[in-house]
C-alpha cells in the first residue's frame, strides 16, 4: 500500500512540478530583480529567460523542486491517513462502527 501511495505522490508531484516551474522560475527572478533591470513584467521575463536559454531555463532546478514537491505530497497523505485516528480517537474506535 505504501508503494503505491508513493507512486501517486510521484505521479501527483512531477505533474504539479511541471505545470507551475516555469512560471515559478519567472516570479523568482522578477523577484530578484529588485531594481527590475532585466525583468519588469512577465512578458519581458519570459522573452528575457528564453533569449538567455532556450525553453531549457524555464525549467533549470526542476529536479529538486519536483523532489520536495514528491516528498510533501506523500507525507501530506501520510498525515491525512495517520492523524484522525490520533486527533479524533471516538470516531475511530469499535463503537463508532456499529
Amino acid at each position: 500500500k505504501k508503494v503505491a501511495e508513493f507512486v501517486g505522490a510521484a505521479g501527483a508531484g512531477v505533474i504539479a512540478a511541471s505545470l507551475s516551474h516555469p512560471l515559478d522560475t519567472m516570479k523568482t527572478c522578477m523577484q530578484g530583480d529588485i531594481e527590475q533591470k532585466t525583468f519588469k513584467s512577465m512578458p519581458e521575463t519570459a522573452s528575457a529567460l528564453l533569449a538567455e536559454g532556450g525553453a531549457g531555463r524555464f525549467f533549470r532546478g526542476w529536479s529538486w523542486r519536483t523532489s520536495r514537491m514528491i516528498l510533501a505530497i506523500f507525507i501530506m497523505g501520510q498525515c491525512k491517513n495517520l492523524l484522525p485516528p490520533i486527533f479524533f480517537p471516538s470516531k475511530f474506535s469499535e463503537k463508532a462502527d456499529k
